[in-house]
C-alpha cells in the first residue's frame, strides 16, 4: 500500500503544485465497494469546497489514466479543517499568534504537555510562549501531537 501512496503523490504533486495546493494528508482504505482516496489539501489562504472538487476532479483523471489503482475506486478530497494537527514547520509557522496544545514524548523544562501561543517556527524547532508569559523552545522530534486550541 506504502507503494500505491508513494505513486499517488508523486503522479499528482505537479497539478496540485501548479494550482498551489499543498496535500497534507493522504489515506487508502479498503472496502467492501473499493479502494477510497483520502486526500486532505490545503493552500495559503485554506480551501473552498470548489477547490475541493476541481481538485477530486483532476485526482481522478490523473489516477485513471495511470492505473495506479487496481479495481473499483472513489477519491475523496477534504479541507484538514482548523483543528488539523500541527507536524512540521510550516504547519507552526500558519499557527503563528495562535493557541496550541502539544504533547511531548519527552519532557521539556519538567512538563510532557505544554500550552501557549507560538512566537516562532524555525528548522529547529517551534518557541511557545505560555500563559504566564514563560517562553520554551520546542524541538519539532520531540512533539508527539499538537494541535490549534480554541
Amino acid at each position: 500500500m506504502d507503494n500505491i501512496l508513494d505513486n499517488i503523490k508523486s503522479e499528482i504533486a505537479p497539478m496540485l503544485k501548479g494550482i498551489e495546493a499543498e496535500l497534507f494528508d493522504i489515506s487508502l482504505k479498503r472496502t467492501s465497494n473499493g479502494t477510497v482516496v483520502g486526500l486532505l489539501v490545503d493552500t495559503q489562504k485554506g480551501i473552498s469546497i470548489d477547490e475541493c472538487a476541481l481538485i477530486n476532479k483532476r485526482v481522478s483523471g490523473i489516477l485513471e489514466e495511470k492505473d495506479i489503482i487496481a479495481g473499483r475506486y472513489i477519491v475523496e478530497v477534504a479541507s484538514p479543517g482548523l483543528d488539523r494537527p500541527l507536524k512540521l514547520q510550516r504547519d507552526f509557522k500558519k499557527a503563528i499568534d495562535e493557541c496550541v496544545d502539544i504533547w511531548l514524548l519527552e519532557q521539556a523544562q519538567g512538563k510532557d504537555f505544554v500550552c501557549g501561543i507560538v512566537k516562532q517556527a524555525s528548522e529547529n524547532g517551534v518557541e511557545i510562549e505560555e500563559k504566564n508569559g514563560n517562553r520554551i523552545v520546542l524541538s519539532y522530534d520531540t512533539i508527539n501531537k499538537a494541535k490549534r486550541s480554541f
